[in-house]
């Protein structure tokens, strides 16, 4: 009889709890889908939407400065300066520090044999000439970035630092 009656109070108080927790989630899901419109499941859809969303902006202010540029131009060029790094290959406007990881990041060796996805200019400050860049490799389980970062110097691009992330999900 005692265990019925726990049985009882433990289905009144969790049910609901278990309601809200449903509702919680579904007005997330609503949210998620209000802001990035018809985005896959997986993190690396989000993270494309998103870098999308970015980069709108950042290409704007950067064929202002350089108007004899266009954005396929640009994506060209981030994918040329990722292989580089990938690669181990100095193109000579590379700092000590980027010249380091990329002798030191076995993530880097490993994305070799990646597949080349994506290139997005993130951000462009025409004032001191920083730019922010970030190009995407699969190994068709997970989506893995080489975040740039760049100052233009006469029309060429000087990495100052780079960053390698691993691990955007595709999907489930």
């Amino acid at each position: 009889m005692e265990t019925v009656i726990i049985i009882v109070i433990l289905l009144i108080i969790g049910l609901p709890i278990f309601l809200i927790m449903k509702k919680i989630n579904d007005f997330k899901y609503r949210a998620s889908q209000q802001v990035m419109g018809s985005v896959g499941l997986g993190m690396a859809d989000a993270n494309a939407k998103i870098n999308e969303i970015q980069e709108n902006g950042a290409i704007s202010k950067y064929l202002v400065a350089y108007p004899t540029s266009n954005e396929q131009a640009v994506k060209a060029l981030i994918q040329q300066l990722a292989g580089y790094i990938i690669n181990n290959q100095n193109n000579g406007a590379m700092s000590q520090q980027v010249l380091g990881i990329m002798n030191s990041d076995q993530m880097l060796v490993s994305m070799r044999n990646m597949n080349f996805v994506r290139a997005n200019l993130l951000n462009f400050s025409p004032d001191n000439g920083k730019v922010s860049a970030t190009a995407v490799y699969t190994d068709t389980r997970d989506e893995y970035q080489i975040m740039i970062f760049a100052v233009i110097q006469n029309g060429v691009w000087s990495i100052e630092k780079i960053n390698v992330l691993r691990g955007m999900v595709k999907g489930f």
